[in-house]
């Protein structure tokens, strides 16, 4: 791969937001393609056929609303169709990952690379579809955001998630993510930026909307250490320097190194007709992390109500094989820090052990569940078949899909600036393990856990303004800490707009100063379980004495060595 990614932030929970640019025909064959669309791809395309497609199914063998083949053609438009059904919610989502991960022939990279970025926003000049450079350049988690000293500089990415908390790979390195969006999406968060101040202006606009076809994808990455995983999507991208000052882990401006990275995680969101609130779906790499089936997760069993999943044997890319699910998505932002970080190998202790709490994002329609299985199967059927690149992504599943009921995202609706994560259907848990690791299961007075906890009207408004009947603030007063006291506005759902302003979320993670750690050989050790026993003794026997930090590993013909640290 000779395509360099340009690693954006994670702004956002599981929803990230960006324009689908027109609309692709059903069955009719009929296909359009996009603006400027490459006439020889619409070559391609069958001619219109006279027979009305048959009603899309989720039972095997799956009929698709809109045939996969015509949406990998250069040219072809996102889909906009209006979902009817719970499978076509679903379709939806798998049809609109084919589109972003065909294979652009010019790049050689997955659609969705291609697209303008947050940075794009803030680069005077920039023009959608004019601009685009011939290769890409992915970098990742380089924005600085110091409120204290107003240095405010929106680059590209973040080494943190939506809620603050960073994961923390199986080698040390954080997860970083990108952010992706089409030109309808691009020009309407162009125009509503929060740093402009025209998202105050155009708090009273007619049309406080996203417009139909507008989309966005946010992309997560883990860096790569040695021989690249064969299943996963993989290309360069420069990563940020990275330093610890007063306590915190942050960036170092303007220094980066390019590393090998692989693909781990993709939310795709987008506006299909009848759904301006957006269709928000997720998906994830296979072997992520353990997939525990809904409401089964528990970090004890057993529960009250039975059965339930408290531990998996087997390894994941973010999980260690035997680990307590007690012991999984350990939040990473306390105060004081719980983590480390050595700024020689930029690495940070100890990793996160991750588990994906809902396999189909607590999907509660009618064989709601089952509809999500079978798609996965037939759409990574459908990726095998691929000749090229993009045959990598049959590697990669839906979690699921979520969403609200139509014509209910308006302001025509009573009280409509409370709309959230209790108004959701479909997947109502959705997370992605790699994007929402730490918000995968609702707390303590939470109502919900989903997309539209973070992403809905009120997303920056402060508490300490009074709410009038038209959802805005008529007096703003002080904000309360990590709140803005902006009014409350429907194009709030998406985050890309508070870029470069105090709105966004700070890159930056509680940290101490890593301890110095040394490998002891501890006999063969066949899973967590015994690791918690062994290792314990083997650094407090050890000289010097340490003390266990949790790690422990056992390669093929080796004996089992435990990370013991001073």
């Amino acid at each position: 791969m000779k395509s360099t990614l340009f690693l954006r932030s994670v702004l956002s929970p599981l929803c990230v937001s960006g324009v689908l640019a027109g609309a692709i025909a059903t069955l009719f064959v009929n296909t359009a393609v996009a603006q400027n669309a490459d006439a020889n791809a619409a070559k391609k395309i069958a001619p219109a056929s006279k027979k009305v497609p048959p009603t899309p199914s989720c039972t095997a063998p799956v009929v698709w609303s809109l045939a996969l083949a015509p949406l990998t053609l250069k040219g072809a438009a996102v889909p906009t169709q209006e979902p009817a059904s719970d499978c076509e919610f679903h379709q939806w989502s798998w049809e609109s990952f084919v589109w972003a991960t065909s294979i652009d022939t010019t790049t050689n990279a997955p659609r969705f690379l291609g697209l303008p970025t947050p940075k794009d926003i803030l680069t005077a000049g920039f023009v959608p579809g004019q601009n685009n450079a011939a290769s890409l350049s992915l970098e990742l988690g380089t924005r600085v955001h110091n409120k204290s000293s107003k240095q405010i500089v929106e680059k590209a990415g973040a080494i943190v998630e939506a809620d603050g908390n960073v994961l923390i790979d199986q080698n040390g390195y954080p997860v970083y993510a990108s952010v992706h969006m089409n030109t309808a999406y691009f020009n309407t968060a162009k125009n509503n930026m929060i740093f402009t101040g025209q998202y105050v202006a155009n708090n009273n606009a007619p049309n406080d909307q996203f417009p139909q076809g507008a989309i966005v994808f946010k992309a997560t990455w883990r860096r790569i250490d040695g021989t690249p995983p064969a299943h996963s999507y993989v290309i360069k991208a420069k990563v940020p320097v990275l330093q610890l000052t007063n306590g915190s882990v942050v960036p170092v401006p303007g220094q980066t190194k390019e590393v090998t990275v692989a693909l781990v995680g993709l939310h795709v969101v987008g506006r299909p007709k009848g759904h301006p609130e957006f269709l928000w779906a997720t998906f994830e790499q296979n072997n992520n992390a353990p997939m525990v089936p809904d409401g089964s997760f528990s970090t004890q069993c057993p529960t009250p109500a039975g059965k339930c999943v408290d531990i998996d044997p087997n390894g994941h890319t973010f999980y260690q094989g035997g680990t307590p699910f007690a012991q999984t998505n350990i939040a990473t932002s306390n105060t004081p820090a719980t983590v480390a970080f050595d700024v020689t190998t930029q690495k940070f202790s100890p990793v996160t052990q991750v588990v994906q709490a809902n396999r189909t994002g607590g999907e509660n329609s009618p064989n709601g569940v089952q509809n999500i299985l079978t798609l996965n199967t037939a759409g990574q059927a459908f990726m095998a078949q691929q000749a090229n690149a993009q045959a990598v992504f049959q590697n990669y599943r839906l979690i699921g899909t979520v969403w609200l009921a139509p014509g209910s995202y308006s302001r025509a609706t009573p009280n409509w600036w409370n709309l959230g994560s209790t108004n959701p259907v479909g997947s109502v848990n959705l997370a992605n393990s790699t994007a929402e690791t730490f918000q995968q299961v609702p707390q303590a007075n939470q109502p919900g856990s989903n997309c539209f906890a973070c992403h809905n009207p009120t997303a920056f408004g402060g508490t300490q303004g009074t709410l009038n009947a038209q959802g805005s603030f008529t007096s703003l007063g002080s904000p309360t800490q990590g709140q803005s006291g902006l009014p409350a506005r429907l194009i709030g759902i998406s985050h890309v707009i508070a870029a470069q302003a105090a709105a966004a979320v700070p890159n930056s993670v509680p940290a101490n100063v890593a301890p110095s750690c040394v490998n002891v050989n501890a006999g063969p050790i066949i899973s967590n379980v015994q690791a918690q026993t062994t290792c314990p003794a083997t650094c407090a026997s050890a000289t010097p004495v340490g003390k266990w930090n949790g790690q422990w590993t056992t390669q093929a013909n080796m004996q089992s060595v435990c990370q013991c640290c001073q």
